[in-house]
């Protein structure tokens, strides 16, 4: 069994234990393990063979050397399928420069692809635990991680951001609507939930919350959301055909037709015109 992360001041590891699921994971994707293009360099990307060359005498115990020499190594050492080496490095590269998004993102990377997700996880969180960047800067990095199709590791960076209330209710919505794609709609409700404790105003939350009602045929329901949905300024288009739809589910005429004079025109569709 593999040892969890400590996290102590800086990220540490109580043991690099390989057992039997770690060596099965291993196996199963060691062509991921050694081809992976996220793995992200901190220096200019060096010529493998060179520093394949060089790792014999990264083999003591404390080598030393920077962040991002540690950092480098590692991948290579993960391409080499030497895992406790690499896994050891990328934590030296952390504890040199706690700053640094990085390394975390290279090892929480490496756990990723052997499915110790936990693990993964725990190193995210520390990161955006300990990280001094704005948190506009933050958050751009789990929509990096998404724009670069790794949806399962922003998914992770994002819960990390909504736990340790770094910008809460951008994360919050950011996963509801990652649920929404997924039509998990349970799921999903509950971080528009989670979204609207924080502000209870915010009109994205309201509109999900309407649309996932009106997909389970809570009308009643839909038509409250929606209806507060525009009271606090949402710019969803549709959040006027999603009221007055709601309201002429409930058989409330007059309701439904007064939201539909209410519409702006630039909002107005084929449906609602027909609703009409």
């Amino acid at each position: 069994m593999r040892a969890a992360i400590v996290p102590t001041g800086v990220v540490l590891l109580c043991a690099a234990l390989f057992g039997q699921m770690h060596c099965s994971a291993q196996i199963r994707n060691a062509q991921a393990l050694q081809t992976d293009a996220a793995f992200q360099f901190m220096q200019e990307p060096p010529v493998q063979s060179e520093l394949e060359a060089n790792l014999e005498g990264m083999q003591v115990e404390g080598a030393v050397g920077s962040a991002a020499e540690f950092n480098d190594r590692a991948i290579v050492r993960t391409r080499l399928l030497q895992l406790n080496g690499a896994e050891q490095d990328f934590l030296r590269s952390i504890r040199l420069a706690p700053a640094n998004p990085v390394p975390y993102l290279n090892l929480s990377r490496l756990y990723y692809l052997l499915e110790e997700t936990d693990n993964a996880y725990r190193v995210l969180d520390r990161f955006v635990d300990r990280a001094e960047a704005n948190e506009r800067d933050l958050f751009q990095i789990g929509q990096d991680l998404m724009f670069a199709r790794r949806d399962a590791e922003a998914r992770l960076y994002m819960r990390a951001m909504l736990a340790r209330r770094r910008l809460p209710v951008e994360a919050a919505l950011w996963l509801a609507a990652d649920r929404m794609r997924s039509q998990d709609y349970a799921a999903a409700m509950e971080y528009y939930d989670r979204t609207l404790a924080i502000n209870p105003d915010e009109s994205r939350a309201l509109f999900g919350m309407a649309y996932i009602h009106y997909q389970a045929a809570n009308y009643d329901r839909a038509a409250f959301f929606a209806g507060l949905a525009i009271d606090h300024g949402s710019i969803e288009p549709d959040v006027y055909y999603l009221s007055a739809r709601s309201l002429f589910q409930l058989e409330r005429f007059e309701q439904a037709l007064q939201v539909l004079r209410d519409c702006p025109v630039d909002r107005r569709n084929l449906e609602m015109i027909r609703l009409q």
